[in-house]
């Protein structure tokens, strides 16, 4: 993931992953590589809409996986993209061979920029003749968790997770390591806030406290997002605290539907496709003999 897309912009991603990231950042710095990753290659929104199949589809289900960091734009390495994610629904959606979604989801989350266009979207294509369900490999954080909650359903194991219903940023201020690497940093700007989060320099109080309102902002809109999607109260969501919820405990917050491994919430889906939208999962499906 691209430095700028770390530091100093809302990221909605759990710490630890930010910090692994952060980490790399400063061997890279610390070995001299000061220069980002090779230039991302332009692309057009026509170029991530592709006239061919891209996903699975098993027993009518459309298997489409959401996994690693998520970004907009371009995606790297074990990175998923918001715009391919979105276009592989649309077509799943308009596929005849198709009768239901599976996102299967197993990502900590990622950036902020394009996470509420895309979750919207996904919002309003839920409730159709095609069922949509975030079945959860192994956890669903953060921005992980806005595409989930925008299904029409959500399951996860009995060890998977849910949540992390927040947003983090953190300014790098390098200026130290440079220093004691024989490296000083001159900055000449135009504009007082031109450099408020500079790498090169510590973060004033100001600047502190405008990149917290900021963050307070997106945060209240992620929480109304949720909210919205899983039809419960602000004040429940905002309660969870940005905190990590497994399994059962999902559930019992809302924040999920039920608790089946992967497996069972496929087939679930599967017997789904096959019958009238009335159907509730977990009920006898066995044929009864006259």
């Amino acid at each position: 993931m691209k430095l700028h897309r770390l530091v100093d912009t809302p990221i909605a991603l759990r710490d630890v992953v930010l910090a692994e990231m952060l980490q790399d950042m400063r061997e890279r710095i610390i070995r001299g590589e000061l220069e980002e990753e090779p230039k991302e290659e332009a692309r057009s929104l026509a170029t991530t809409i592709s006239s061919e199949r891209n996903y699975d589809v098993i027993q009518r289900v459309a298997i489409i996986p959401i996994t690693g960091v998520l970004v907009d734009g371009y995606a790297g390495w074990g990175e998923s993209s918001y715009g391919d994610i979105s276009s592989t629904i649309g077509m799943a959606l308009a596929d005849d061979e198709v009768s239901a979604i599976a996102l299967q989801i197993g990502s900590p989350g990622g950036e902020v920029s394009g996470l509420f266009d895309f979750a919207d979207s996904l919002f309003a294509m839920r409730g159709g003749d095609k069922p949509i369900w975030s079945i959860v490999d192994d956890h669903a954080y953060s921005a992980a968790y806005a595409i989930a909650s925008a299904a029409d359903k959500i399951m996860v194991p009995r060890t998977g997770g849910v949540g992390s219903i927040g947003v983090i940023s953190m300014h790098v201020d390098i200026s130290k390591l440079l220093e004691d690497n024989g490296i000083k940093t001159t900055i000449i700007q135009y504009g007082e806030r031109k450099s408020d989060y500079s790498l090169f320099k510590p973060l004033s109080d100001a600047a502190k406290a405008r990149l917290q309102s900021h963050i307070d902002t997106i945060g209240e809109m992620f929480v109304e997002m949720v909210g919205r999607n899983r039809n419960l109260a602000r004040s429940r969501v905002r309660a969870t605290e940005a905190g990590l919820f497994m399994g059962s405990d999902g559930v019992e917050a809302g924040l999920a539907d039920a608790v089946m491994s992967p497996q069972d919430a496929f087939a679930a889906l599967v017997q789904l496709a096959t019958k009238p939208r009335d159907y509730i999962p977990g009920e006898d499906d066995s044929d009864e003999t006259p």
